[in-house]
């Protein structure tokens, strides 16, 4: 009888080894082995029922950084003529353009993001204070350090501005919409 549960035992061991082996040894072009599971609404995706595409505009292919160059943005904080950078980085529901402005030994931060349509949901906020005269509808909200002003633009993508005060994400906004306006 002890030889049996051995004999079961190992027997169990090997197909665990078996299967764990074939899992691990797919082929990397494999179909299969790649799916994962969508993305959820928490980690920033689309909304439910929704493509995430039904923008006019791709907002993955629009590069901020040239829309918005780095210098135009220094002027804006209220740095001209400030060294600074920017960092692009497009994702599957968002892009954003970083720029970093250093002036007097220390740096300033402002944002750029363009998200699809879809993702425009003023509503679903309770923090927010709406502005006039910016886009087809705008409104404001404070998220720590940063004054966030998100735009419609145009009815078809939406652009969230970032910066240190609210004074320059109003302007930093204007600036944006300006050359996002018309831009395909």
């Amino acid at each position: 009888m002890l030889n049996n549960a051995r004999m079961t035992v190992v027997g169990l061991l090997v197909l665990a080894l078996v299967v764990a082996f074939a899992a691990c040894s797919s082929e990397p072009g494999d179909p299969q082995a790649s799916q994962s599971a969508p993305p959820t609404e928490s980690a920033g995706a689309a909304p439910a029922g929704s493509s995430g595409s039904g923008s006019a505009r791709d907002v993955g292919s629009l590069d901020i950084c040239a829309l918005v160059p780095v210098a135009d943005v220094a002027g804006v904080v209220g740095h001209a003529g400030a060294r600074g950078s920017a960092e692009p980085n497009a994702g599957t529901y968002a892009t954003d353009c970083t720029y970093t402005i250093e002036s007097g030994g220390s740096s300033e931060y402002a944002m750029i993001w363009a998200y699809p349509l879809e993702l425009w949901m003023p509503e679903a906020r309770d923090d927010i204070e709406e502005v006039s005269g910016l886009g087809d509808a705008a409104f404001v909200t404070t998220s720590g350090s940063f004054t966030q002003v998100h735009v419609l633009v145009e009815g078809d993508i939406y652009i969230d501005v970032r910066a240190g005060t609210p004074e320059q994400a109003r302007a930093l906004a204007e600036l944006a919409l300006a050359r996002f306006a018309g831009n395909p």
